[in-house]
Parts: C-alpha cells; structure tokens; sequence
C-alpha cells in the first residue's frame, strides 16, 4: 500500500513549514494534519471529509494530486475488502454472499455503472474553505486600503492647514492669547506702515510660516524650521501673520518687546503690528 502519510510529511519538511504554519493557511486542525501524515485515516469524520481534507492538503504542499487521490482510494478499498474478509470469519461456517448487481446497470462499481457527485454541499469542504478563505482575504485587504486612505486624507488636510496662508481663514473662536513678558500690552490702533524690526525665538522644535497681512506673501527668510535656541531676525513693512505648528515653542520679539503664549499649544496663528499683537 503507498505510504500517503511519508511524502505529505517529506513535501511539508522539504519546503520548510510547520504543522502550525500548513494549518493556518489550508484551515485544517494541527491534529487532523498530523493524522494524515502518520498514514492514520480512521479519525471520526465522514470520509468525504477525508478526501476534501488530504485533496486540499496535497495541493498546499504542491504534490500531485491526482496520484495522492488514486492511493488513497487504492488504500480505502483494500481496507474495506479486509473488513468484510474479517466480518466473515467472525461469522464461522455461516457464508455470507455478496450483492450483485446485473452488469451495467446504474448500480453496479465503475468503469461499468453510472455514477454521479454526490449533491450534499459538505461533498466539496476543501473547496468551500478556499472560497471562504479568499472573501476573507479580499476584505482585509480593502480595510487596510481604506484605512491608508483615511490616513493620507488626514496628514494632507493637517499639511495644508499649516501652511495655509490666507488669513480669512482663521477660526475667531481659536485665537491664541498673547502675554507680552517685557511689561508692555498689545497695541490696539490700526496697523502701522513703519518698518518692524521681528526676531523670532525658538523655545523648542516647530515649524513657522510669517506672511504679510495687507498683501498676503509669505516672509522666505522668516518662514521654516524653527529648533530650540534659534533666533530668525527679519524685517516686515507692516502688519505680519505668524503660523506655527507647535505655538508653545516660539516667543516673537518686536522692536526690542518679547511676547510669549500662555496656557496654549499645538497649531496657532498670531497678528502682529507695530505696536504689538492683535485680533484682526
């Protein structure tokens, strides 16, 4: 009898996979795997099962399938001869004759009767499990790609809002406070066209966008990277609008007068004047 068992065993170790590994991807359970390497077919399923499984089994380790089949329907049969050979001596002297069926008929064994597959849908579990393992593959894959998706729209609108440089579209109910530390407050008359003399600090790692206010073009030398212990010194023809990604890390110095912000942090947006900051 071919020794099914040995080359499902010999394929499996050739190509480097446990018996934890060939279950996860064919869905069969460890045992039952390790039962059909052993050579061992009497575990308690239908043997519509047994086939669906060592069929499923064969093609995962690349065997030919075909052949796999052939010895196992040799091995059946000559199993199920050996039992009734064992059922007769069991019954002593009785004889027990066989039924026959005319030749040709629909009743009698291939090549001479007709048969047909069986219409139970547990007839093809090998294939069920594939087609149930391919949706679930296919969903997996189209959660992560809308998740990457998600992600990517997120970062942009993030990007963009950074960097934006249209100060109408400030958002009045996030202004960031103001604390001016040298002992002076924020200005409250109109902007002043004088030249501004503005030196930006870092207190910590951001990034920072000054634009014109009046004309909306943005600062190049003033505009970037900004570390700790780093100092921009630019000069602005009036009123200026800073945006930084991270407000609690910079401090503005204006004509010799440094304002900080208090109590805030992440993205904000300052207005500053001559005489100070203020609320557009």
């Amino acid at each position: 009898m071919p020794n099914i068992g040995d080359r499902l065993e010999e394929a499996r170790k050739r190509q480097g996979v446990s018996i934890r590994e060939a279950s996860e991807a064919t869905k069969i359970r460890g045992d039952l795997l390790l039962s059909l390497e052993n050579n061992n077919f009497d575990f308690d399923l239908p043997d519509v099962y047994k086939r669906g499984f060592l069929k499923l089994y064969a093609r995962y380790l690349k065997l030919d399938t075909d052949k796999i089949m052939a010895d196992f329907e040799a091995a059946m049969l000559g199993r199920s001869k050996h039992k009734r050979s064992d059922s007769r001596e069991f019954f002593g002297r009785m004889d027990l004759p066989e039924r026959t069926t005319p030749l040709g008929s629909s009743e009698s064994t291939p090549p001479f009767g007709d048969h047909e597959e069986p219409k139970n849908p547990e007839s093809k579990p090998a294939e069920r499990m594939e087609q149930q393992a391919d949706t679930s593959l296919y969903w997996k894959v189209g959660i992560i790609f809308v998740a990457v998706f998600v992600i990517f729209s997120l970062l942009t609108l993030l990007v963009q809002s950074i960097f934006s440089s249209d100060p109408e579209e400030t958002d009045p109910g996030t202004e960031t406070t103001i604390t001016d530390n040298s002992g002076g407050g924020p200005g409250n008359s109109a902007a002043a066209n004088a030249p501004m003399n503005v030196v930006l600090i870092g207190l910590g790692d951001t990034s920072v966008v000054v634009n014109t206010v009046n004309g909306g073009e943005r600062i190049r030398e003033a505009s970037g990277s900004l570390e700790a212990g780093e100092d921009i010194p630019f000069t602005a023809n009036g009123p200026i609008m800073i945006v930084a990604s991270n407000i609690e890390n910079i401090a503005v110095r204006i004509n010799g007068r440094e304002y900080r912000a208090d109590g805030m942090s992440g993205l904000g947006r300052w207005y500053f004047k001559e005489t100070g900051p203020y609320n557009p």
